[in-house]
């Protein structure tokens, strides 16, 4: 999920060069991203449905319900707009129609598929910390407003970093056929037309846009990390140091959900671990090119020699930047259902609706599968 907030793809010529991809590869990466998109929706709708109609009786129940309505609604729209990345993956040579090199669905994609990955990311650290402060702090009550004000404020807050410096000119949206995606590149003009050095000033702009993203990934995915080993060692605190007959029942209610929030995050991590050992790999690379000696050609062949792998250089971000940050979005719903009874019945109900039948009937419960008991907790 990495994709959207590190850049180091940076293009230093608009020649067009022929691609040496396997053309079946690139249409089973289609057919991977067709399926993420109808699974996303079939799963990501109706968790949202769910937890917009759900009763809760606690202030800290309505503010964790409204922190999965944004997870929900990101991991819905994240499934819904991989159509560009599906249409291009089908197209010969990757040279699809929406993503028609620098047009205005290209630049309006190169925000939107930097905001979108960018807030499920933020939206796991939220859940993650806010559910950790619990486990150290029991009795603490969140303010439900806040569920909603700072992920939002964080999404318009991004995107108009993103628009700005594609106004101000210091970026511009293009699509670069090798990662099947539009993104914003630091705009050292000329093209392949240029031979002289890119200027110094805009270098020194496309390393300060690296270090601020890089800043910006460690404000969610440190957290992330932290926070997930942390609940898990006041979790197993909580269950050695007292024992299962002094428990409460609130106090399991309250494990079930850390537990789940916890699987979230495990799912995060897992999905998102091979994008950001490419990035690591790239960087290596990037931070060695000397702006002041080397001319924009031997900077790109500096790169084509470093990245000489056909896998990285084509297949690794289509693979780990869309279709891994895609299947974290369908994943998550099937979570929702392992681990929340009522869901359970919601789903269940709905299908029986669907089929004409009366009455209230739960389909299978998978919680069983993770060794998990069943409890809900909605707070």
């Amino acid at each position: 999920t990495l994709l959207y907030t590190i850049k180091f793809e940076v293009m230093f010529s608009d020649m067009a060069q022929e691609l040496d991809v396997n053309r079946a590869t690139d249409v089973t990466i289609g057919i991977l991203l067709l399926l993420c998109l109808l699974l996303g929706v079939l799963f990501n709708l109706p968790s949202l449905i769910y937890f917009c109609t759900m009763k809760t009786k606690s202030r800290n129940g309505t503010y964790f319900q409204r922190t999965y309505q944004i997870i929900c609604t990101a991991d819905l729209l994240v499934c819904l707009t991989v159509f560009p990345h599906i249409e291009a993956a089908f197209s010969l040579q990757r040279d699809g129609e929406l993503f028609s090199r620098e047009s205005t669905f290209c630049t309006i994609w190169s925000v939107l598929w930097d905001v979108l990955p960018e807030m499920t990311v933020f939206m796991v650290a939220f859940i993650s910390v806010s559910r950790l402060v619990l486990l150290i702090r029991p009795h603490a009550v969140y303010q439900p407003l806040v569920a909603w004000v700072v992920p939002l404020t964080y999404c318009t807050a991004t995107a108009a970093f993103k628009v700005g410096l594609l106004v101000s000119g210091i970026t511009r949206a293009k699509y670069v056929d090798n990662i099947m995606n539009c993104h914003g590149v630091v705009d050292f003009g000329g093209g392949g037309n240029q031979s002289t050095i890119p200027s110094t000033e805009l270098w020194n702009w496309d390393i300060g846009i690296r270090v601020l993203s890089s800043i910006q990934s460690g404000m969610t995915v440190l957290p992330i990390l932290l926070s997930c080993c942390l609940s898990v060692f006041f979790l197993y605190r909580s269950k050695t140091l007292v024992s299962a007959a002094q428990r409460k029942s609130s106090d399991h209610k309250q494990d079930h959900a850390t537990l789940t929030v916890i699987l979230i995050t495990v799912v995060y991590i897992v999905f998102n671990i091979p994008i950001l050992g490419y990035y690591i790999y790239y960087a290596k690379w990037t931070f060695t090119v000397d702006p002041d000696t080397m001319t924009i050609g031997e900077i790109g062949k500096s790169r084509q020699e470093y990245i000489s792998s056909t896998f990285i250089r084509y297949y690794a971000m289509p693979v780990f930047g869309i279709i891994f940050v895609a299947l974290n979005s369908v994943v998550n719903p099937l979570v929702y259902y392992a681990r929340i009874a009522s869901f359970r019945e919601f789903i269940g109900n709905a299908w029986q609706r669907l089929r004409g039948v009366e009455g209230s009937w739960k389909l299978p419960n998978l919680s069983g599968l993770l060794h998990f008991n069943t409890n809900e907790s909605k707070g």
